[in-house]
């Protein structure tokens, strides 16, 4: 929602795989720099003044707790995409 504070859209879409429901996120923000994409899962890590840096730490967090992934797939000035997979309980 922070990324499209000043207007735009925010898509979500839900699928499965042979293995893994697989969830996107996409959103027509401003995007993350490039120089700052691989810090963004750290901890504590803020390209925002009031951040505290834990939400996509979190994410993270969540997702692997579960033994699953989340990543950025892509990032540029007409937005940003996150994938995450958690396996299917198919029992």
């Amino acid at each position: 929602m922070q990324a499209i504070s000043g207007g735009g859209y925010i898509t979500v879409n839900i699928s499965e795989n042979e293995n893994d429901a697989v969830i996107t996120f996409a959103d027509t923000g401003a995007g993350i720099s490039p120089g700052i994409q691989k810090n963004i899962f750290e901890p504590f890590f803020s390209s925002k003044e009031k951040g505290l840096g834990l939400g996509l730490a979190m994410c993270k967090m969540m997702a692997e707790q579960n033994s699953g992934t989340i990543q950025l797939v892509k990032s540029n000035e007409q937005g940003t995409t996150f994938k995450v997979q958690l396996p299917l309980n198919k029992s």
